[in-house]
């Protein structure tokens, strides 16, 4: 049986962030998770991926900060 080592970052982020795969990058505006990119890019380039998820129209972002 092989054995499945796992992963655990120094801080315990994985956790928070909810990360179950790596790599997994996690972009944020206003504190707020906007995006994430999970092992691959879905266009087959990083770049462009960034570039949709920043171009995200955020109003519900800005409208969950700001009816607290």
């Amino acid at each position: 049986m092989p054995l499945i080592a796992k992963k655990e970052s120094p801080t315990g982020d994985e956790a928070r962030y909810n990360i179950q795969k790596v790599p997994t990058i996690i972009l944020e505006r206003y504190g707020k998770e906007i995006g994430r990119i999970i092992e691959m890019p879905t266009t087959g380039y990083i770049e462009r991926d960034l570039v949709q998820i920043l171009k995200k129209d955020d109003t519900s972002v800005i409208k969950e900060i700001f009816n607290k």
